[in-house]
């Protein structure tokens, strides 16, 4: 890539498109849409640039981005008293130039502490009509995922938040979960989440172009220290290597001076992973609770109950036991059984849905 924004002829090399034969926009257009929809509405806003006028539904196209995006914002607003950190999303689409739209598929906010979490999890349900929750925990470290029907679920994917106190989940194998970081700049913090989601999936087109603008707002030595801590080395070297093979702009080879890619002392969270599994109960009256014996761990909320377990196999005789503690609260007087609250109570929205 050799132009100071994303043109046409530089998605076209990303995608592997020829852009010596006609209809170039319009190839390209359809090679985004096997990477993703959201990817193929930002292809739209760099067509929308190089001159042709979009036609009525391809304006429709960009201005579902817009109102995607406005309506993840409100969700984030929801919390800004709980000083929430957005990681990647608008942060990246802030790196963007003028006239281009990322999409944005989700949110994703880190909180200072797990109370915040928890807290910020239910006011999310008490305002938007969450249909399915997903949680896992590790040690003092909390993740969990809120997810609705988009407006017009026919042309979009489900509106999806996230909350966690960590966004460096690893891999389940070797790359353990790691704490984050609140002091590292914002772009530098969305290149170490584009590494981390080498954990989960190769890089795609969506990265790259990300990279390409995120490289702009930082720069090389501030990307090795920050990648040494998170176990994320030798990923970086990777990411920049497969950029420059791509020729992204504005993306080069780590430099000699800064001497080969190594991890420092990782910041491991120790400890197990659990999950919660959703119970067929109904949600708490407004604070989230954690009730524990000595053999079941249980999270009762505004947005459901979740048996958290580290295995994948779990007895039917827990799933009962876990069941029996929240149909009667006055199972939970008993000495070998432990609640601790997790958040203030938050008034429940009329008609919330539980998880399941």
């Amino acid at each position: 890539m050799t132009s100071p924004v994303v043109d046409l002829a530089d998605l076209a090399g990303l995608l592997g498109v020829d852009e010596r034969q006609d209809g170039l926009a319009r190839r390209v257009l359809r090679a985004s849409r096997v990477v993703s929809p959201g990817f193929a509405a930002y292809v739209l806003s760099v067509v929308a640039l190089s001159g042709p006028e979009l036609s009525a539904e391809g304006a429709r196209e960009l201005q579902r981005i817009v109102d995607r995006a406005d309506a993840l914002r409100a969700v984030a607003d929801l919390v800004a008293d709980l000083e929430p950190q957005v990681c990647k999303g608008s942060t990246i689409a802030a790196c963007y130039p003028d006239g281009t739209r990322r999409h944005v598929g989700d949110v994703d906010l880190c909180l200072p502490s797990a109370a915040a979490v928890w807290t910020a999890a239910v006011r999310i349900a008490a305002e938007r009509p969450v249909e399915r929750v997903s949680v896992q925990t590790i040690a003092d470290q909390v993740a969990i995922s809120l997810s609705w029907s988009a407006p017009d679920p026919l042309y979009e994917a489900d509106l999806h938040v996230d909350v966690f106190t960590t966004p460096y989940w690893g891999d389940g194998a070797g790359m353990p979960v790691r704490t984050y970081d609140h002091t590292l700049p914002p772009a530098v913090q969305s290149v170490m989440l584009l590494l981390e989601e080498r954990c989960q999936r190769a890089w795609q087109a969506t990265d790259f172009v990300d990279l390409a603008y995120l490289v702009r707002c930082t720069d090389q030595p501030e990307l090795v220290r920050a990648a040494a801590p998170l176990g994320l080395s030798r990923w970086l070297g990777a990411l920049l290597d497969q950029a420059v093979a791509h020729d992204i702009d504005g993306v080069v080879p780590l430099a000699p001076e800064l001497g080969r890619p190594h991890d420092g002392a990782v910041r491991a969270v120790r400890g197990a992973v659990h999950v919660g599994l959703p119970l067929d109960v109904g949600p708490s009256s407004g604070a989230v609770e954690m009730i524990e014996t000595d053999d079941v761990t249980l999270v009762h909320a505004p947005f459901g109950a979740f048996l958290m377990t580290s295995v994948a196999d779990v007895t039917e005789e827990q799933v009962d036991r876990a069941e029996a503690l929240l149909d009667d609260p006055t199972s939970r007087e008993a000495p070998d059984v432990r609640v601790t609250r997790l958040s203030a109570p938050v008034a429940p929205r009329s008609g919330a849905l539980a998880a399941g």
